[in-house]
């Protein structure tokens, strides 16, 4: 069994191979409405079922996107529309489903965990059809015990999605959390930063290059850092600013889950089984995360409305 680093790896760098469009339909029209899925890109390469991400609502069209949790749970972020952020209810979330189906559903209710930025959406019905996300269990890191950061140097990365507001997947690369202002985020680079290092992060593939595009105001709520993992979706965060510059969805399980239920009974996250990935004799009870000692400063060019 090859680590998770390696698996996740392997399955992105197959996957650019002769497909340089990172573009998640071939053709999409808001209005009809009618959404093709791109056949040629890395994304049908990869073979992952990314129907939770949403191309659009009525609230902000193709602006601060969500994806699903579950059937009839979607999250997004507070600060795009901050203050605003009940206007979403009576509003139409759409998906669609990987043979092109349209869904569309009524958003319900808003519910924010805490303070933080993470903003949960219930719909009206189940989106048929539509497959959610999973996301990272809490001890993660037991499977990626090296991708930490040294003194604020990433000394390892992996390549990991995320969308934009013009329904593309660019990759950046992954490598790890940072805490600023007691809120744990997802951190990644853009793959050329990568090679600026003293000593390039172990990982470093220029190939990704092509792939990246920084993100700009309306991006903030697509999905911020997403890898595949044994055919599955995984996501990790959402974009906050910055590539990876959201919540870490994997320090907010309980949170999210008591926020799911209290929405619709009964509706809870999908976790991803790393069990095979996790070293050997190395038990859940004595594992402890291991802290980055560098004191960060998020930056970003996302502004919101």
């Amino acid at each position: 069994m090859p680590s998770l680093y390696t698996a996740i790896t392997n399955a992105m760098t197959a996957a650019i191979v002769g497909t340089p469009s990172g573009a998640i339909y071939a053709s999409q029209d808001h209005t009809t409405p009618a959404y093709v899925r791109k056949t040629n890109g890395y994304l049908a390469a990869l073979g992952v079922d990314i129907s939770c991400v949403s191309p659009w609502n009525s609230k902000t069209l193709h602006n601060s996107g969500c994806t699903l949790l579950s059937p009839r749970i979607g999250v997004t972020v507070y600060h795009y529309l901050a203050s605003q952020i009940g206007t979403y209810v009576g509003q139409t979330m759409r998906f669609v489903t990987m043979s092109n189906t349209v869904v569309d559903r009524t958003i319900t209710a808003v519910s924010r965990i805490g303070t933080t930025d993470t903003v949960l959406l219930s719909l009206d019905a189940a989106a048929t059809g539509i497959t959610p996300a999973k996301i990272l269990p809490a001890d993660w890191r037991r499977a990626l015990p090296k991708l930490l950061t040294a003194d604020g140097i990433p000394t390892q990365i992996i390549p990991a999605m995320f969308s934009n507001r013009n329904e593309a997947m660019p990759i950046a690369m992954w490598y790890g959390e940072h805490e600023q202002a007691g809120v744990w985020l997802s951190q990644g680079m853009d793959p050329s930063d990568a090679d600026e290092y003293f000593v390039p992060p172990e990982g470093t593939n220029l190939d990704f290059v092509p792939y990246y595009s920084a993100p700009v105001s309306g991006d903030s709520g697509n999905s911020g850092m997403a890898v595949p993992i044994d055919g599955e979706f995984v996501l990790i965060g959402m974009v906050g600013g910055g590539a990876a510059g959201g919540p870490m969805l994997s320090r907010q399980i309980d949170d999210l889950n008591t926020a799911m239920d209290a929405l619709v009974s009964g509706e809870s996250l999908s976790i991803i089984n790393l069990d095979a990935y996790y070293p050997l004799g190395l038990s859940r009870a004595h594992w402890s995360p291991q802290r980055g000692r560098a004191h960060w400063t998020l930056t970003s060019d996302e502004v919101a409305a």
